[in-house]
């Protein structure tokens, strides 16, 4: 133990060697008791029990002690060690307070330099701000004058400003009266081109109508002296059709023209167009067996170029059902298309559709509901062809003007242009 452990232990702690004396007394004074006691077995071990005790205790003072001694050591050694740190300490402080001394002589020197230097500083400001006063001076009268001048062109920008809006505003007025012009003009080279497609269709139906209906004659079969011609009226007649009534063809009522058969017996002979673009005119027992077949075709062939020009959908609907073979029909036998064939002359789809239900009566071994049957397939390939290639119109009046004969619309053409600021502008946005 050190010395310094050893005036602790003094200072603070019990005389060990007191205590072990102490201990070893009692236990000499148990020794004694229990020999005085021999005779009696339960109080001799009693008091032996109480030595073994008494001697483990001073056992474990002993120890105690021992470690008390052993703190007290490292506590010494770590005072040592702060010992020797605090004189190092003192000196890095020593070191330091050199140190701080010498910045402090510096610091004055600087300070007398600093305050040279200022009043250097001071005495050119001073010389600086003569100068800014004077400069100041001179600039001011410069200014006023820039700013005569400048009120000066502002109030010319303003008058410049307003008689540029007075000639953009005319303007305007004489563009947007140019532009009414234009569409006026627009608007008339289109009727104007309309009317002129329309006329094109009128001159073609025209040429067609002259072309078939001119100074041709065609004589009576029985009658030489009797002779027929075409004669056309530019004007429609319409034949209304009932719907219910399913044992007639319906009438074209969209022409624009008709055709009558004229006689040099003074009786004419109206002709009407069906939707199978067959000709039906009235019979009359005066002409029975005059009229010759080359007339008929021609009626046919007439109405057909006519109606080409405004309707050429129907046309080739017409060409279609006159050119379609009843061979080509199911539904029919051989013997029904020789039957047709010998007694009522029909041999492709239109004739059959144009035949009334009446006339397929007449037919030998013919009742109504056959009749009405064999009208039925011819008008079940109709519907068949217009569900791929559209309905024929009967009853809505066809013009004949396509689109590649008519001006681009109006809302196609370029717009008036646009003079002047924007309303962007004119809010002051960039």
């Amino acid at each position: 133990m050190s010395t310094m452990a050893a005036g602790q232990a003094q200072d603070f702690g019990p005389d060990m060697g007191l205590i072990a004396e102490q201990i070893g007394l009692i236990a000499h004074g148990i020794a004694f008791c229990t020999k005085r006691v021999a005779g009696d077995d339960v109080f001799r071990a009693r008091m032996e029990r109480m030595g073994d005790e008494v001697t483990a205790l001073a056992q474990d003072f002993e120890r105690y002690a021992h470690r008390e001694i052993a703190d007290y050591d490292q506590l010494a050694e770590a005072a040592e060690c702060n010992d020797r740190k605090m004189v190092a300490l003192r000196l890095e402080l020593n070191l330091l307070q050199g140190n701080v001394n010498r910045l402090n002589d510096e610091l004055a020197a600087t300070g007398k330099l600093h305050e040279s230097a200022l009043r250097a500083a001071e005495n050119t400001g001073t010389q600086l701000r003569a100068e800014i006063q004077s400069l100041t001076a001179r600039y001011q009268n410069e200014l006023t004058q820039a700013n005569g001048r400048a009120n000066r062109a502002d109030e010319e920008r303003r008058a410049a400003l307003t008689q540029n809006a007075e000639l953009v505003s005319k303007l305007h007025k004489e563009l947007n009266a140019h532009v009414d012009s234009r569409k006026l003009l627009q608007r008339t080279t289109r009727e104007k081109d309309v009317l002129q497609a329309a006329l094109d269709v009128v001159y073609k139906e025209h040429d067609a109508i002259n072309g078939f209906t001119s100074d041709k004659v065609w004589k009576g079969l029985k009658n030489p002296r009797l002779s027929f011609y075409m004669h056309t009226f530019n004007y429609p007649l319409k034949y209304p059709h009932d719907p219910r009534d399913i044992d007639t063809p319906r009438f074209v009522n969209n022409l624009h023209f008709h055709i009558n058969i004229r006689t040099t017996y003074g009786v004419d002979l109206v002709t009407r167009l069906d939707e199978w673009g067959m000709v039906q005119y009235q019979t009359l027992d005066l002409f029975k067996g005059e009229i010759p077949a080359d007339l008929f075709n021609a009626l046919i062939s007439a109405h057909h170029e006519i109606v080409a020009i405004r309707n050429p959908h129907m046309k080739r609907f017409f060409d279609w059902a006159h050119t379609f073979p009843l061979t080509n029909l199911p539904g029919l036998t051989d013997a029904n298309r020789s039957l047709l064939k010998k007694e009522l002359e029909v041999s492709n789809l239109a004739q059959l559709g144009c035949c009334f239900t009446s006339d397929l009566m007449r037919l030998k071994g013919v009742g109504e509901a056959t009749a009405r049957k064999w009208r039925a397939l011819a008008y079940e390939q109709g519907a068949a062809w217009m569900k791929e290639h559209g309905v024929v119109e009967l009853e809505k009046t066809m013009t004949g003007i396509t689109a590649a004969a008519l001006p681009a619309p109006l809302a196609s053409r370029p717009t008036k242009p646009k003079i002047g600021r924007s309303k962007k502008h004119r809010k002051g946005k960039r």
